[in-house]
């Protein structure tokens, strides 16, 4: 007589998505009220949004105390555009990741963006269907580009 055993139970070493990228913090600037809402909204489904502003200068303070995984910009910011503003997070957080939205989908200004430093470069059109990819594979050390 032959008996079966069931199999042990063997529960996954593997994180869920929302698991694995919940530990990643996150902040952002965008001047425009209520795309930084939509950005925020956006985000806060899988990251830990911890700082949001509508200037450069006050996201940069906010993320030398914070120190985030990812940053998320806007390449017009008014006091200091995005291009600037990665090259001083780059400079001053070794660490931290920094993903561009823009409008702009000029093919030497996204190189410009990637040559300043930044992880990520995402039209604003499509925001919604890529950020949290863009900002997903910046914080794990990869590149993302919207596709042209």
């Amino acid at each position: 007589m032959v008996t079966l055993v069931a199999p042990p139970q063997i529960k996954s070493s593997l994180c869920t998505s929302q698991e694995f990228s919940a530990k990643f913090r996150v902040a952002v600037a965008e001047d425009q009220p209520r795309l930084l809402h939509a950005l925020v909204t956006i985000l806060a489904r899988d990251f830990d949004v911890i700082a949001t502003a509508a200037d450069g200068q006050t996201l940069l303070q906010s993320i030398l105390e914070e120190q985030p995984d990812v940053v998320v910009v806007d390449l017009g910011l008014p006091d200091m555009n995005g291009l600037e503003l990665t090259r001083r997070v780059v400079q001053n957080l070794r660490h931290t990741r920094v993903v561009l939205c823009s409008v702009e989908d000029d093919p030497e200004l996204v190189n410009a963006a990637f040559e300043a430093g930044a992880s990520g470069y995402v039209w604003k059109n499509r925001i919604a269907c890529e950020l949290n990819s863009a900002v997903r594979l910046a914080a794990t050390g990869r590149q993302f580009t919207s596709v042209m």
